[in-house]
């Protein structure tokens, strides 16, 4: 059940730390897909804990996930935006990269419809902003 996840994701985090990063690794490896259909909540979850705590631990992890928003169809913006944000909060210099390189793969997406190219745009400007944070 994803709520009962999500109290002991919260539960783990606020107990254990950084000890926790591992076990939230793993919860963000194994919930990728879901039967019930709620991995993107999950995962979400997920990535803010890791952010709040700010391990270098999980950067790479983090990075593999922010690639998957451009690479895989149904991966939305939002979760691409919440991955921007726990990245900064790891404030990993070697993180940069992958963020400057989701800002332009962003970019060259933009969308022509004026309903969709404000939004866009704004997530590429979000990104470039992480980016030169780091």
């Amino acid at each position: 059940d994803a709520g009962v996840l999500s109290y002991a994701m919260h539960g783990c985090a606020q107990i254990l730390g950084a000890r926790a990063v591992p076990d939230l690794l793993e919860v963000l490896h194994r919930n990728q897909r879901r039967p019930d259909g709620l991995q993107e909540g999950v995962l979400t979850e997920t990535v803010k804990l890791l952010g709040r705590i700010g391990s270098q631990e999980a950067q790479p992890a983090l990075v593999r996930e922010l690639g998957r928003v451009t690479s895989e169809k149904g991966v939305s913006l939002e979760y691409g935006s919440t991955l921007v944000v726990a990245l900064q909060q790891l404030r990993d210099p070697q993180a940069r990269g992958a963020v400057e390189e989701y800002a332009a793969t962003l970019a060259q997406r933009v969308p022509a419809d004026p309903k969709l190219k404000k939004y866009w745009e704004d997530k590429v400007a979000e990104a470039q902003k992480a980016a030169a944070s780091l």
